[in-house]
């Protein structure tokens, strides 16, 4: 296990026990909601790059907890499974034939494909809160990323040049993993908004990378670059004075 994501369940757990010994609230919330994203691209070869990485769209699924100081300083651990990658485009010149003299000539067209990376996310988080019924927050921290998965989907079309007997017109099919293109890990700053009522509230957050992901640095550097909109629950609340045994040591000190 990394030595980041040991750190970060040990706080979930010190965070936990903190309600019982000392009296502070703690909360659990499941959210779930889309994410977006458009990674930082680099280049660093000596050629020009002909690829065009453009806006992509996914999920996020997450549990988070939450451990209050005070009532307006907290602090928020967010552990979830989220989608994320980019999409692309490249532009390739094929050879057609030309139906009216029988020759080939060449044509422009454009690769379109996706890169899907699926991340188990962590998040560390100091939290900032404002109201009482409607609570309005701010938050800031950090994130660690394990990668779980990742592949290349063809969007719309993709010619294989590797097909044995020239170029091919794939459509609409997965074109295998990207293990050997992206690193297994990704660590970052993040800072976000949101709102609650009740036991439901809104998530707004903003993560920027600051490892490079590739693994081909003389080729390009990449770095995450994403946002969550996440629909949150609230499903436990725990304080002091809800915990049956913590109120009995308050009656037997008042004794």
């Amino acid at each position: 296990m990394q030595p980041l994501l040991k750190f970060t369940i040990a706080v979930g757990i010190s965070l936990l026990s903190s309600t019982v010994l000392f009296g502070q609230q703690t909360s659990l919330s499941m959210s779930l909601g889309p994410t977006f994203s458009k990674p930082t691209v680099k280049n660093t070869s000596t050629a020009p790059s002909a690829y065009t990485y453009t806006n992509y769209s996914d999920a996020i699924v997450s549990i988070m907890g939450q451990h209050n100081f005070k009532n307006k300083i907290g602090v928020l651990l967010d552990i979830g499974i989220c989608h994320r990658g980019t999409a692309i485009t490249q532009p390739v010149s094929v050879l057609v034939l030309d139906p009216n003299n029988n020759s080939l000539i060449p044509q422009d067209e454009k690769n379109k494909y996706r890169q899907d990376l699926s991340y188990l996310d962590n998040y560390l988080l100091t939290k900032y809160t404002l109201g009482n019924k409607l609570k309005v927050y701010g938050n800031a921290g950090i994130y660690y990323s394990l990668l779980l998965k990742s592949r290349k989907r063809i969007v719309d079309e993709y010619y294989d040049y590797y097909a044995g007997t020239g170029p091919s017109l794939v459509k609409g099919v997965h074109a295998g993993d990207l293990q050997s293109s992206y690193k297994g890990s990704d660590i970052g700053i993040a800072a976000g908004l949101g709102v609650t009522y009740g036991r439901f509230g809104l998530d707004y957050r903003y993560c920027l990378g600051i490892k490079n992901i590739s693994k081909t640095p003389e080729v390009n550097k990449i770095y995450s670059s994403f946002s969550t909109l996440k629909l949150t629950l609230i499903l436990v609340r725990a304080t002091k004075e809800t915990l049956p045994h913590t109120s009995h040591h308050k009656n037997k000190l008042a004794r």
